[in-house]
């Protein structure tokens, strides 16, 4: 086959995959298409953060049914409801001042993560901070 045959296939099975409702059924679906490109997504998915996972999924799919300004409002208040959480730090160590690559996420695996945990991170700002605009 040549590449344009081989993009389209990843494409599709990236699709497939992304089209599932939460990083949990996601990874399932990319471990099940047995793809030597599957597995590789899989695998990386599986060392980050799994709050991250969760939020970044959220935030895309609400993403995509706001304007511009919008998004940049759910994301101001990601951005600073996410900077006191635990991965943040976690992350910084394990990359920069460490650099042990071996973060310890919190909490520790997909399974673990709760959908208030996820709604937190998108929470209202919290009294006294400003507003974006």
């Amino acid at each position: 086959p040549d590449s344009s045959d081989e993009l389209s296939f990843g494409a599709d099975m990236v699709a497939s995959a992304f089209a599932h409702d939460d990083p949990l059924s996601i990874l399932k679906a990319l471990e099940a298409d047995g793809s030597a490109e599957a597995q590789s997504i899989a695998v990386k998915m599986q060392v980050m953060a799994p709050l991250s996972l969760f939020v970044a999924n959220r935030l895309v799919r609400e993403g995509q049914h706001l304007d511009m300004r919008g998004c940049m409002e759910m994301e101001y208040r990601l951005v600073r409801n996410m900077l006191t959480a635990p991965d943040f730090r976690e992350g910084i160590r394990a990359a920069i001042i460490d650099k042990d690559g071996a973060p310890s996420w919190q909490p520790a695996t997909l399974k673990r993560v709760t959908p208030e945990m996820v709604d937190a991170c998108f929470a209202a700002l919290p009294d006294g901070v400003p507003p974006l605009w």
